[in-house]
């Protein structure tokens, strides 16, 4: 799907939350998001994730949540936004493989592999946020 495909209505206004410890990555998922007209949250380790998650509404359309993370990791913050109860869809990404498998285990609703497409991981997120997604 191009850029252009991608693009979210702009009526259509949600919020996800980033989850990502390199900076770079997450400014960039950041301009995506915002270029699609959604609001965006970020955090920089699992440690900041879990106190934004403890404080949001179930509002928010989804989670893009690195696995690899200081202080907390992306598996602890997937795991305790389930033990809440919380069903808000996470997109987990991850060089590693075996992370992505660990991630949909503890209840990721997708997966990304590093370094991914950022075409192909906006898509994942509009769909997410349109409510298309299965």
């Amino acid at each position: 799907m191009t850029h252009d495909e991608a693009t979210v209505d702009t009526d259509l206004r949600h919020t996800v939350l980033v989850v990502e410890d390199d900076r770079a990555i997450r400014e960039m998922i950041e301009f995506w998001l915002r270029e699609h007209d959604i609001r965006v949250i970020t955090a920089q380790d699992g440690a900041e994730a879990i106190a934004i998650l403890a404080t949001q509404p179930d509002a928010l359309c989804c989670v893009l949540l690195d696995i690899m993370l200081p202080r907390r990791s992306g598996l602890d913050v997937l795991r305790d936004l389930r033990a809440r109860g919380r069903t808000t869809p996470v997109i987990a990404m991850s060089a590693d493989r075996q992370s992505l498998a660990d991630a949909i285990h503890a209840g990721a609703a997708v997966v990304v592999a590093k370094p991914f497409d950022v075409h192909d991981l906006m898509s994942i997120v509009v769909r997410h946020c349109s409510g298309q997604h299965p």
